[in-house]
Protein backbone atom coordinates (compact mmCIF):
# COMPACT_ATOMS: atom_id res chain seq x y z
CA UNK A 1 0.00 0.00 0.00
CA UNK A 2 1.28 2.99 -0.94
CA UNK A 3 0.26 6.81 -0.09
CA UNK A 4 1.55 10.18 -2.13
CA UNK A 5 1.10 13.44 -2.83
CA UNK A 6 0.46 13.85 -6.45
CA UNK A 7 1.98 16.93 -8.23
CA UNK A 8 0.30 17.49 -11.78
CA UNK A 9 -0.41 20.38 -14.42
CA UNK A 10 -3.36 20.79 -16.41
CA UNK A 11 -4.51 23.64 -19.24
CA UNK A 12 -6.98 25.89 -18.86
CA UNK A 13 -10.38 24.76 -17.84
CA UNK A 14 -12.46 25.02 -21.31
CA UNK A 15 -16.15 25.82 -20.70
CA UNK A 16 -18.23 23.54 -23.42
CA UNK A 17 -21.76 24.91 -22.60
CA UNK A 18 -24.69 23.63 -21.51
CA UNK A 19 -24.37 19.92 -22.72
CA UNK A 20 -27.50 17.93 -20.68
CA UNK A 21 -30.36 19.99 -20.89
CA UNK A 22 -34.37 19.16 -20.23
CA UNK A 23 -37.25 20.58 -19.03
CA UNK A 24 -37.63 18.88 -15.38
CA UNK A 25 -40.46 20.53 -12.98
CA UNK A 26 -41.18 19.31 -9.46
CA UNK A 27 -44.20 21.12 -8.34
CA UNK A 28 -47.12 23.40 -9.63
CA UNK A 29 -49.53 25.87 -8.48
CA UNK A 30 -52.70 27.77 -9.51
CA UNK A 31 -53.47 31.06 -8.36
CA UNK A 32 -55.51 34.06 -9.81
CA UNK A 33 -54.47 37.68 -10.18
CA UNK A 34 -55.56 40.71 -9.37
CA UNK A 35 -57.53 40.79 -13.12
CA UNK A 36 -59.24 37.41 -12.36
CA UNK A 37 -56.51 35.95 -14.67
CA UNK A 38 -56.14 32.10 -14.08
CA UNK A 39 -52.25 31.75 -14.10
CA UNK A 40 -50.00 28.84 -13.56
CA UNK A 41 -46.38 29.12 -11.76
CA UNK A 42 -43.76 26.83 -11.42
CA UNK A 43 -40.05 25.93 -11.50
CA UNK A 44 -37.78 24.67 -13.93
CA UNK A 45 -34.98 23.05 -12.06
CA UNK A 46 -31.11 24.78 -13.56
CA UNK A 47 -28.61 26.92 -12.55
CA UNK A 48 -30.01 28.75 -11.69
CA UNK A 49 -33.59 27.29 -11.65
CA UNK A 50 -36.56 29.56 -13.21
CA UNK A 51 -39.49 30.65 -11.95
CA UNK A 52 -42.65 30.97 -14.39
CA UNK A 53 -45.74 32.32 -14.67
CA UNK A 54 -48.28 30.79 -16.99
CA UNK A 55 -51.41 32.68 -18.46
CA UNK A 56 -53.99 29.61 -18.48
CA UNK A 57 -56.33 31.22 -21.26
CA UNK A 58 -53.68 31.89 -23.73
CA UNK A 59 -50.69 29.26 -22.45
CA UNK A 60 -48.58 31.63 -22.77
CA UNK A 61 -45.82 32.25 -20.83
CA UNK A 62 -46.26 35.49 -18.87
CA UNK A 63 -43.56 36.16 -16.49
CA UNK A 64 -39.99 34.82 -15.99
CA UNK A 65 -37.36 35.16 -13.41
CA UNK A 66 -34.03 33.51 -12.69
CA UNK A 67 -32.99 32.35 -9.17
CA UNK A 68 -29.43 32.71 -8.20
CA UNK A 69 -28.31 30.08 -5.60
CA UNK A 70 -31.14 27.47 -6.73
CA UNK A 71 -31.33 24.43 -8.66
CA UNK A 72 -34.36 23.29 -7.66
CA UNK A 73 -37.87 23.43 -5.98
CA UNK A 74 -39.96 21.48 -4.40
CA UNK A 75 -42.01 22.90 -2.15
CA UNK A 76 -44.58 25.69 -3.79
CA UNK A 77 -48.21 27.00 -2.52
CA UNK A 78 -50.09 30.01 -2.62
CA UNK A 79 -51.35 31.94 -0.14
CA UNK A 80 -54.49 33.26 1.14
CA UNK A 81 -53.62 36.91 0.25
CA UNK A 82 -53.15 35.13 -3.85
CA UNK A 83 -49.33 35.52 -3.26
CA UNK A 84 -46.94 32.50 -4.79
CA UNK A 85 -44.66 31.40 -2.43
CA UNK A 86 -42.17 28.84 -2.33
CA UNK A 87 -38.51 27.15 -1.48
CA UNK A 88 -35.46 25.67 -2.53
CA UNK A 89 -32.96 23.12 -1.55
CA UNK A 90 -29.91 24.89 -0.35
CA UNK A 91 -30.22 28.67 0.47
CA UNK A 92 -32.51 28.43 3.70
CA UNK A 93 -34.74 31.30 2.21
CA UNK A 94 -38.82 31.47 1.70
CA UNK A 95 -39.39 33.49 -1.36
CA UNK A 96 -42.84 35.23 -2.34
CA UNK A 97 -43.98 36.21 -5.94
CA UNK A 98 -46.32 38.84 -6.46
CA UNK A 99 -48.52 38.34 -10.20
CA UNK A 100 -49.44 41.78 -9.98
CA UNK A 101 -46.20 43.47 -9.55
CA UNK A 102 -44.48 40.48 -10.94
CA UNK A 103 -41.54 40.62 -8.61
CA UNK A 104 -40.09 37.73 -7.01
CA UNK A 105 -38.82 38.83 -3.40
CA UNK A 106 -36.63 36.94 -0.53
CA UNK A 107 -38.82 36.68 3.03
CA UNK A 108 -36.31 35.64 4.86
CA UNK A 109 -34.64 32.23 6.48
CA UNK A 110 -36.84 29.84 7.63
CA UNK A 111 -36.21 29.45 11.74
CA UNK A 112 -35.73 25.08 11.08
CA UNK A 113 -31.56 25.34 9.93
CA UNK A 114 -32.70 23.14 7.15
CA UNK A 115 -31.98 24.19 3.77
CA UNK A 116 -34.28 21.59 1.91
CA UNK A 117 -37.80 21.68 2.08
CA UNK A 118 -39.93 19.25 0.61
CA UNK A 119 -43.35 20.68 0.40
CA UNK A 120 -45.12 23.81 1.81
CA UNK A 121 -48.97 24.20 2.13
CA UNK A 122 -50.92 27.23 3.20
CA UNK A 123 -53.76 27.87 5.23
CA UNK A 124 -56.99 29.81 4.95
CA UNK A 125 -55.92 32.31 7.49
CA UNK A 126 -52.98 33.07 6.44
CA UNK A 127 -50.51 31.00 6.95
CA UNK A 128 -47.54 28.99 4.97
CA UNK A 129 -46.56 25.84 6.62
CA UNK A 130 -42.94 23.75 5.25
CA UNK A 131 -41.65 20.71 5.61
CA UNK A 132 -37.80 20.11 5.90
CA UNK A 133 -34.78 17.82 5.71
CA UNK A 134 -32.81 16.53 7.21
CA UNK A 135 -34.10 17.40 10.72
CA UNK A 136 -38.00 16.23 9.82
CA UNK A 137 -38.93 20.06 11.26
CA UNK A 138 -42.24 21.92 10.23
CA UNK A 139 -42.31 25.90 10.23
CA UNK A 140 -45.00 28.67 10.27
CA UNK A 141 -44.83 31.86 8.14
CA UNK A 142 -47.69 34.36 9.29
CA UNK A 143 -48.50 35.99 5.75
CA UNK A 144 -49.68 39.33 7.35
CA UNK A 145 -46.76 39.69 10.23
CA UNK A 146 -43.97 38.41 7.97
CA UNK A 147 -42.79 36.01 11.07
CA UNK A 148 -41.27 32.63 10.82
CA UNK A 149 -42.30 30.01 13.39
CA UNK A 150 -40.33 26.82 14.40
CA UNK A 151 -42.59 23.91 15.25
CA UNK A 152 -39.72 21.80 16.11
CA UNK A 153 -38.92 18.18 15.29
CA UNK A 154 -41.83 15.80 14.39
CA UNK A 155 -39.91 12.63 14.38
CA UNK A 156 -36.56 11.45 15.19
CA UNK A 157 -36.03 10.47 11.21
CA UNK A 158 -34.87 13.10 8.65
CA UNK A 159 -37.59 13.67 6.78
CA UNK A 160 -40.92 15.86 7.13
CA UNK A 161 -41.96 14.76 3.34
CA UNK A 162 -44.75 15.74 3.22
CA UNK A 163 -47.46 18.44 4.74
CA UNK A 164 -51.17 19.08 4.42
CA UNK A 165 -53.02 21.73 6.25
CA UNK A 166 -56.81 22.17 7.20
CA UNK A 167 -58.65 24.63 9.49
CA UNK A 168 -57.95 22.91 12.81
CA UNK A 169 -54.74 20.37 12.13
CA UNK A 170 -51.54 19.78 9.78
CA UNK A 171 -50.62 16.30 8.53
CA UNK A 172 -47.53 16.09 8.34
CA UNK A 173 -45.13 12.80 6.24
CA UNK A 174 -42.86 11.29 7.76
CA UNK A 175 -40.03 8.53 6.39
CA UNK A 176 -37.71 7.06 6.16
CA UNK A 177 -39.91 4.71 8.81
CA UNK A 178 -42.88 5.86 7.46
CA UNK A 179 -45.58 7.36 9.58
CA UNK A 180 -48.14 10.18 10.02
CA UNK A 181 -48.63 12.80 12.80
CA UNK A 182 -51.71 14.53 12.70
CA UNK A 183 -50.54 18.43 14.73
CA UNK A 184 -53.26 20.48 16.41
CA UNK A 185 -52.84 24.03 14.82
CA UNK A 186 -52.96 25.98 18.10
CA UNK A 187 -51.28 23.88 20.88
CA UNK A 188 -49.38 21.26 19.17
CA UNK A 189 -50.63 18.50 20.35
CA UNK A 190 -49.84 15.60 18.30
CA UNK A 191 -50.75 12.17 17.35
CA UNK A 192 -49.89 9.34 14.97
CA UNK A 193 -52.45 7.92 12.66
CA UNK A 194 -52.12 4.51 12.05
CA UNK A 195 -50.96 3.99 8.41
CA UNK A 196 -49.57 0.62 6.16
CA UNK A 197 -46.16 0.47 6.33
CA UNK A 198 -46.00 2.09 9.50
CA UNK A 199 -42.18 1.89 10.76
CA UNK A 200 -40.94 0.03 8.22
CA UNK A 201 -37.69 1.14 6.58
CA UNK A 202 -37.35 2.39 3.17
CA UNK A 203 -41.10 3.77 3.66
CA UNK A 204 -42.02 7.72 2.98
CA UNK A 205 -45.12 9.42 3.41
CA UNK A 206 -44.82 11.93 -0.15
CA UNK A 207 -48.18 13.04 -0.44
CA UNK A 208 -50.65 14.05 1.85
CA UNK A 209 -54.68 15.53 0.89
CA UNK A 210 -57.68 15.27 2.90
CA UNK A 211 -60.79 16.25 0.52
CA UNK A 212 -64.02 15.61 2.72
CA UNK A 213 -63.78 12.96 6.02
CA UNK A 214 -60.74 11.32 3.53
CA UNK A 215 -57.15 11.32 3.80
CA UNK A 216 -55.18 10.64 0.74
CA UNK A 217 -51.81 9.48 1.89
CA UNK A 218 -49.28 8.17 -0.92
CA UNK A 219 -46.47 6.14 -0.01
CA UNK A 220 -42.95 6.64 -2.06
CA UNK A 221 -44.45 8.05 -4.73
CA UNK A 222 -46.38 5.47 -6.05
CA UNK A 223 -48.98 3.98 -3.86
CA UNK A 224 -51.80 5.85 -2.25
CA UNK A 225 -53.95 4.91 0.61
CA UNK A 226 -57.33 6.44 1.49
CA UNK A 227 -57.84 6.68 5.32
CA UNK A 228 -60.96 7.53 7.00
CA UNK A 229 -60.33 10.39 9.53
CA UNK A 230 -62.74 9.39 11.70
CA UNK A 231 -62.40 5.41 12.37
CA UNK A 232 -58.86 5.59 10.76
CA UNK A 233 -60.33 2.85 8.40
CA UNK A 234 -58.42 1.64 5.49
CA UNK A 235 -61.34 2.53 2.42
CA UNK A 236 -59.21 2.03 -0.62
CA UNK A 237 -55.46 2.39 -2.04
CA UNK A 238 -54.50 2.78 -5.68
CA UNK A 239 -51.06 3.49 -7.84
CA UNK A 240 -50.77 6.94 -8.96
CA UNK A 241 -47.57 9.22 -9.89
CA UNK A 242 -47.20 11.78 -7.46
CA UNK A 243 -50.26 14.27 -7.45
CA UNK A 244 -53.83 13.76 -7.36
CA UNK A 245 -56.30 15.97 -9.04
CA UNK A 246 -58.94 18.32 -6.03
CA UNK A 247 -62.55 17.30 -6.57
CA UNK A 248 -64.24 18.28 -9.71
CA UNK A 249 -66.27 21.28 -9.25
CA UNK A 250 -69.02 20.11 -11.02
CA UNK A 251 -68.93 16.72 -9.61
CA UNK A 252 -67.61 17.16 -5.71
CA UNK A 253 -67.56 13.63 -4.97
CA UNK A 254 -65.00 12.76 -7.99
CA UNK A 255 -61.25 12.75 -7.95
CA UNK A 256 -58.82 12.56 -10.49
CA UNK A 257 -55.84 10.93 -11.22
CA UNK A 258 -53.25 9.39 -13.56
CA UNK A 259 -51.29 6.34 -13.56
CA UNK A 260 -48.86 5.69 -16.93
CA UNK A 261 -50.57 7.13 -19.53
CA UNK A 262 -54.31 6.47 -18.60
CA UNK A 263 -56.81 8.61 -16.80
CA UNK A 264 -58.57 7.37 -13.72
CA UNK A 265 -61.73 8.77 -11.19
CA UNK A 266 -62.37 7.86 -7.54
CA UNK A 267 -65.43 8.32 -6.28
CA UNK A 268 -65.47 9.91 -2.95
CA UNK A 269 -68.89 8.39 -1.97
CA UNK A 270 -68.75 5.21 -2.98
CA UNK A 271 -64.60 4.70 -2.71
CA UNK A 272 -64.49 2.92 -6.02
CA UNK A 273 -61.88 3.30 -9.14
CA UNK A 274 -62.74 3.56 -12.70
CA UNK A 275 -60.45 3.64 -15.68
CA UNK A 276 -61.30 6.66 -18.25
CA UNK A 277 -61.89 5.71 -21.93
CA UNK A 278 -58.30 4.15 -23.55
CA UNK A 279 -58.48 6.73 -25.93
CA UNK A 280 -57.46 9.33 -23.40
CA UNK A 281 -53.33 8.97 -23.56
CA UNK A 282 -51.77 10.95 -21.47
CA UNK A 283 -47.84 11.53 -20.95
CA UNK A 284 -46.08 9.36 -19.14
CA UNK A 285 -43.95 11.23 -16.83
CA UNK A 286 -45.22 11.63 -13.26
CA UNK A 287 -48.11 14.38 -12.70
CA UNK A 288 -46.94 17.47 -10.77
CA UNK A 289 -49.94 19.31 -10.11
CA UNK A 290 -53.79 19.14 -11.25
CA UNK A 291 -56.49 21.61 -11.31
CA UNK A 292 -59.63 22.63 -12.75
CA UNK A 293 -59.84 25.57 -15.08
CA UNK A 294 -62.02 27.43 -17.09
CA UNK A 295 -61.60 26.07 -20.67
CA UNK A 296 -58.93 28.01 -22.71
CA UNK A 297 -59.54 30.40 -25.39
CA UNK A 298 -56.58 27.84 -27.37
CA UNK A 299 -58.11 24.52 -26.78
CA UNK A 300 -58.39 23.01 -30.82
CA UNK A 301 -61.30 22.04 -32.73
CA UNK A 302 -60.93 18.50 -32.16
CA UNK A 303 -61.11 19.51 -27.77
CA UNK A 304 -63.99 21.68 -27.90
CA UNK A 305 -64.96 21.72 -24.42
CA UNK A 306 -68.36 21.10 -23.40
CA UNK A 307 -67.58 21.04 -19.60
CA UNK A 308 -68.25 24.55 -17.98
CA UNK A 309 -64.61 23.02 -15.50
CA UNK A 310 -62.01 21.14 -17.47
CA UNK A 311 -59.08 19.26 -15.80
CA UNK A 312 -55.56 20.65 -16.60
CA UNK A 313 -52.45 19.04 -15.67
CA UNK A 314 -48.73 19.16 -15.26
CA UNK A 315 -46.17 16.68 -16.27
CA UNK A 316 -42.39 16.63 -14.67
CA UNK A 317 -41.37 17.31 -18.20
CA UNK A 318 -43.49 20.07 -18.65
CA UNK A 319 -46.22 18.46 -21.20
CA UNK A 320 -49.64 19.34 -20.30
CA UNK A 321 -53.27 18.19 -21.02
CA UNK A 322 -56.67 19.42 -20.48
CA UNK A 323 -59.67 16.67 -19.85
CA UNK A 324 -63.02 17.26 -20.34
CA UNK A 325 -65.03 15.43 -18.63
CA UNK A 326 -68.41 15.77 -20.37
CA UNK A 327 -67.03 15.25 -24.14
CA UNK A 328 -64.19 12.76 -22.78
CA UNK A 329 -61.61 14.76 -25.05
CA UNK A 330 -58.20 15.18 -24.09
CA UNK A 331 -55.60 17.60 -25.60
CA UNK A 332 -52.21 17.44 -24.82
CA UNK A 333 -48.92 20.04 -25.47
CA UNK A 334 -45.63 21.04 -24.49
CA UNK A 335 -45.36 24.32 -22.45
CA UNK A 336 -43.25 26.85 -23.92
CA UNK A 337 -40.24 26.93 -21.92
CA UNK A 338 -36.73 26.75 -22.83
CA UNK A 339 -34.57 23.79 -22.00
CA UNK A 340 -31.86 24.35 -19.12
CA UNK A 341 -28.53 23.09 -18.82
CA UNK A 342 -28.24 20.16 -15.71
CA UNK A 343 -25.86 19.26 -12.96
CA UNK A 344 -23.71 16.25 -14.78
CA UNK A 345 -24.29 13.21 -13.07
CA UNK A 346 -23.26 10.27 -14.74
CA UNK A 347 -20.40 10.70 -17.26
CA UNK A 348 -18.26 7.94 -19.76
CA UNK A 349 -16.84 7.35 -23.10
CA UNK A 350 -17.80 5.57 -26.01
CA UNK A 351 -15.89 2.78 -28.16
CA UNK A 352 -17.11 5.52 -30.50
CA UNK A 353 -14.48 8.54 -28.84
CA UNK A 354 -18.57 10.03 -27.95
CA UNK A 355 -18.86 11.26 -24.58
CA UNK A 356 -22.13 10.17 -22.96
CA UNK A 357 -23.56 12.11 -20.00
CA UNK A 358 -26.80 11.88 -17.70
CA UNK A 359 -27.97 14.95 -15.58
CA UNK A 360 -29.34 15.44 -12.32
CA UNK A 361 -33.49 14.96 -12.27
CA UNK A 362 -33.11 13.58 -16.15
CA UNK A 363 -31.51 14.30 -19.67
CA UNK A 364 -29.14 12.27 -21.79
CA UNK A 365 -26.94 14.01 -24.09
CA UNK A 366 -23.88 12.31 -26.45
CA UNK A 367 -20.96 14.79 -27.25
CA UNK A 368 -18.58 14.47 -30.00
CA UNK A 369 -15.44 15.88 -28.91
CA UNK A 370 -14.11 16.10 -32.04
CA UNK A 371 -16.97 17.91 -33.55
CA UNK A 372 -17.39 20.18 -30.20
CA UNK A 373 -20.72 19.55 -30.33
CA UNK A 374 -23.85 17.81 -29.15
CA UNK A 375 -24.87 15.19 -31.74
CA UNK A 376 -27.60 13.53 -29.46
CA UNK A 377 -30.35 14.30 -26.52
CA UNK A 378 -32.95 12.63 -24.99
CA UNK A 379 -34.35 15.14 -22.52
CA UNK A 380 -36.84 13.22 -20.77
CA UNK A 381 -34.60 10.09 -20.20
CA UNK A 382 -34.11 9.46 -16.20
CA UNK A 383 -31.61 10.35 -13.92
CA UNK A 384 -28.47 8.59 -14.51
CA UNK A 385 -26.69 7.57 -11.61
CA UNK A 386 -23.49 5.37 -13.76
CA UNK A 387 -22.75 4.48 -17.19
CA UNK A 388 -20.93 1.42 -18.76
CA UNK A 389 -19.55 0.04 -21.82
CA UNK A 390 -19.29 -3.87 -23.21
CA UNK A 391 -18.31 -3.67 -26.79
CA UNK A 392 -19.97 -1.17 -28.82
CA UNK A 393 -23.06 -0.60 -26.33
CA UNK A 394 -23.59 1.60 -23.90
CA UNK A 395 -25.50 0.25 -20.48
CA UNK A 396 -27.39 3.80 -18.54
CA UNK A 397 -28.34 2.71 -14.66
CA UNK A 398 -31.24 5.02 -13.27
CA UNK A 399 -32.68 6.15 -10.40
CA UNK A 400 -35.53 5.13 -8.92
CA UNK A 401 -35.76 1.44 -8.46
CA UNK A 402 -32.10 0.95 -10.20
CA UNK A 403 -33.42 0.35 -13.75
CA UNK A 404 -30.74 -0.60 -16.84
CA UNK A 405 -30.85 0.62 -20.07
CA UNK A 406 -29.30 -0.26 -23.40
CA UNK A 407 -28.04 2.21 -26.22
CA UNK A 408 -27.28 1.08 -29.15
CA UNK A 409 -24.65 4.48 -30.91
CA UNK A 410 -24.58 2.82 -34.25
CA UNK A 411 -28.79 3.25 -34.42
CA UNK A 412 -30.23 6.67 -33.67
CA UNK A 413 -31.80 7.68 -30.49
CA UNK A 414 -35.53 7.42 -30.38
CA UNK A 415 -38.30 5.17 -28.24
CA UNK A 416 -36.51 2.19 -28.07
CA UNK A 417 -33.55 3.57 -28.13
CA UNK A 418 -31.63 3.49 -24.96
CA UNK A 419 -33.44 0.43 -24.47
CA UNK A 420 -34.78 -0.54 -21.04
CA UNK A 421 -33.66 -4.12 -19.96
CA UNK A 422 -34.46 -4.91 -16.48
CA UNK A 423 -34.82 -3.43 -12.82
CA UNK A 424 -32.10 -4.82 -10.40
CA UNK A 425 -34.62 -5.58 -7.72
CA UNK A 426 -33.52 -6.74 -4.39
CA UNK A 427 -34.65 -3.34 -3.28
CA UNK A 428 -31.66 -1.37 -5.11
CA UNK A 429 -32.66 2.08 -6.37
CA UNK A 430 -29.33 4.00 -7.63
CA UNK A 431 -26.95 1.86 -10.17
CA UNK A 432 -23.48 3.76 -9.38
CA UNK A 433 -20.88 1.19 -10.33
CA UNK A 434 -20.19 -0.31 -14.01
CA UNK A 435 -17.75 -2.75 -14.98
CA UNK A 436 -17.47 -5.55 -17.95
CA UNK A 437 -15.68 -8.30 -18.82
CA UNK A 438 -16.12 -12.16 -20.42
CA UNK A 439 -19.15 -10.69 -22.30
CA UNK A 440 -20.76 -9.62 -18.95
CA UNK A 441 -21.90 -6.22 -17.79
CA UNK A 442 -21.25 -6.10 -13.47
CA UNK A 443 -23.03 -3.29 -11.78
CA UNK A 444 -23.06 -2.26 -8.45
CA UNK A 445 -25.86 -0.55 -6.49
CA UNK A 446 -26.91 1.76 -3.37
CA UNK A 447 -30.15 0.50 -2.04
CA UNK A 448 -33.51 2.14 -1.20
CA UNK A 449 -34.00 5.48 0.65
CA UNK A 450 -33.56 4.43 4.35
CA UNK A 451 -31.94 0.93 3.73
CA UNK A 452 -28.25 -0.29 4.03
CA UNK A 453 -26.50 -2.69 1.88
CA UNK A 454 -25.69 -2.42 -2.00
CA UNK A 455 -25.80 -5.15 -4.43
CA UNK A 456 -23.65 -6.37 -7.22
CA UNK A 457 -25.56 -7.92 -10.33
CA UNK A 458 -24.32 -9.91 -12.66
CA UNK A 459 -25.89 -9.67 -16.61
CA UNK A 460 -24.91 -11.97 -19.53
CA UNK A 461 -26.15 -10.52 -22.89
CA UNK A 462 -26.00 -12.92 -25.11
CA UNK A 463 -27.88 -14.84 -22.69
CA UNK A 464 -30.25 -12.69 -21.40
CA UNK A 465 -29.63 -13.59 -18.04
CA UNK A 466 -28.61 -11.78 -14.65
CA UNK A 467 -28.19 -12.76 -10.88
CA UNK A 468 -28.08 -10.09 -8.24
CA UNK A 469 -26.30 -10.63 -5.40
CA UNK A 470 -27.46 -8.39 -2.48
CA UNK A 471 -24.97 -7.13 0.51
CA UNK A 472 -21.85 -9.14 0.04
CA UNK A 473 -20.32 -6.57 1.51
CA UNK A 474 -22.19 -6.39 4.73
CA UNK A 475 -24.11 -3.10 5.63
CA UNK A 476 -22.02 -1.67 2.66
CA UNK A 477 -22.99 0.04 -0.95
CA UNK A 478 -20.91 -0.45 -4.27
CA UNK A 479 -20.19 2.67 -5.55
CA UNK A 480 -17.19 1.21 -7.96
CA UNK A 481 -16.13 -1.30 -10.06
CA UNK A 482 -13.18 -2.46 -12.12
CA UNK A 483 -12.24 -5.75 -14.34
CA UNK A 484 -9.31 -7.01 -14.68
CA UNK A 485 -7.97 -11.21 -15.83
CA UNK A 486 -10.99 -12.91 -14.37
CA UNK A 487 -11.81 -10.97 -11.42
CA UNK A 488 -13.81 -7.74 -10.86
CA UNK A 489 -12.18 -5.38 -7.90
CA UNK A 490 -14.84 -3.37 -6.13
CA UNK A 491 -15.34 -0.28 -3.92
CA UNK A 492 -17.61 0.56 -1.05
CA UNK A 493 -19.19 3.16 0.76
CA UNK A 494 -20.55 2.64 4.59
CA UNK A 495 -23.59 4.77 3.60
CA UNK A 496 -26.73 3.31 2.05
CA UNK A 497 -30.27 5.04 0.73
CA UNK A 498 -30.68 8.56 1.87
CA UNK A 499 -32.24 8.63 5.37
CA UNK A 500 -30.28 5.93 6.37
CA UNK A 501 -27.19 5.84 9.44
CA UNK A 502 -24.21 3.67 8.64
CA UNK A 503 -23.63 0.52 10.76
CA UNK A 504 -19.92 -0.14 9.39
CA UNK A 505 -17.23 2.22 10.56
CA UNK A 506 -14.67 1.67 7.14
CA UNK A 507 -15.21 1.55 3.61
CA UNK A 508 -13.56 -1.60 1.95
CA UNK A 509 -12.20 -2.70 -1.33
CA UNK A 510 -12.98 -6.60 -2.47
CA UNK A 511 -12.65 -8.63 -5.12
CA UNK A 512 -15.22 -11.23 -6.38
CA UNK A 513 -14.46 -13.94 -9.34
CA UNK A 514 -16.33 -13.53 -12.08
CA UNK A 515 -16.18 -17.32 -13.52
CA UNK A 516 -17.38 -18.83 -9.98
CA UNK A 517 -19.48 -15.68 -8.91
CA UNK A 518 -17.73 -15.48 -5.43
CA UNK A 519 -16.17 -13.22 -2.84
CA UNK A 520 -12.64 -13.49 -2.88
CA UNK A 521 -11.45 -11.05 -0.93
CA UNK A 522 -12.44 -7.69 0.93
CA UNK A 523 -10.66 -5.17 3.00
CA UNK A 524 -9.72 -1.92 4.66
CA UNK A 525 -7.14 0.03 3.26
CA UNK A 526 -4.62 1.30 5.53
CA UNK A 527 -4.26 5.04 4.67
CA UNK A 528 -1.83 5.99 7.88
CA UNK A 529 -1.63 9.49 6.08
CA UNK A 530 -5.17 10.23 7.06
CA UNK A 531 -6.51 10.61 10.30
CA UNK A 532 -10.03 8.92 9.82
CA UNK A 533 -10.69 5.44 8.15
CA UNK A 534 -12.06 5.90 4.77
CA UNK A 535 -16.10 6.26 4.55
CA UNK A 536 -16.56 5.94 1.18
CA UNK A 537 -13.93 5.12 -1.98
CA UNK A 538 -15.34 6.95 -5.30
CA UNK A 539 -13.21 5.29 -7.54
CA UNK A 540 -10.63 2.69 -8.69
CA UNK A 541 -9.19 2.06 -11.68
CA UNK A 542 -5.90 -0.46 -12.80
CA UNK A 543 -3.02 1.97 -13.84
CA UNK A 544 0.04 1.15 -16.43
CA UNK A 545 2.17 0.10 -13.57
CA UNK A 546 -0.64 -3.05 -13.08
CA UNK A 547 -1.16 -1.53 -9.70
CA UNK A 548 -5.26 -0.95 -8.38
CA UNK A 549 -5.41 2.55 -7.96
CA UNK A 550 -8.17 4.01 -5.78
CA UNK A 551 -9.53 7.66 -4.43
CA UNK A 552 -11.07 9.09 -1.07
CA UNK A 553 -10.99 12.35 0.25
CA UNK A 554 -8.10 14.13 -1.86
CA UNK A 555 -6.55 11.00 -1.20
CA UNK A 556 -5.03 8.55 -4.04
CA UNK A 557 -3.77 4.91 -2.92
CA UNK A 558 -2.52 2.05 -4.64
CA UNK A 559 -2.53 -0.99 -3.78
CA UNK A 560 -0.94 -4.40 -5.27
CA UNK A 561 -4.19 -7.01 -6.31
CA UNK A 562 -1.97 -10.19 -5.99
CA UNK A 563 -1.72 -8.97 -1.86
CA UNK A 564 -4.87 -7.66 -1.32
Amino acid sequence: MAVGTVHARYGPVEDLGEVVTSVIIHNAVFGTNDQKENELYFVTNGYPAVFYALNLATMQVVDRHELPGLDAVWAMAVGSDKQVYFHGTQDCILYRYSPNQRQVRPLGKNPTGDAWVWDLKASQDGYIYGATWPNAKVFAYDVQRGRFEDFGRMADQPYARSICVTEERLYVGIGMSACLYSVHRNNRSKQEIAIPHRGQDGYVVSNIYVYQQNIFVQMNRSLYFVIDSVSGRILQSFPAEHSISPPSPDQPDLVYFKHGTLLYVYDLSRHDIRSLSSDVRLPKAPLVGAFWIRPPQTLSATCSARSEWVLFGLTQNGEWFIYDPLSSMCEVAQVNVHPRGLVIQALESGANGYLYLGGYHGGLSIYAPSAEKVVGRVPTFPQTEGIGRLDEHMYMGTYRNANIYRLDPSKGLGKDNPAWMFAVGARQDRPFAFASGDGKVFIGTVPEYGLLGGALTVYDPDADRRTTYPDIIKDQSIISLVYRQGKVYGATSIYGGLGSLPRADAAKVFIWDASTETLLAETVPDLPDIDMPPKAIGELRFGPDGKLWGATYRTIFVMDPKTL
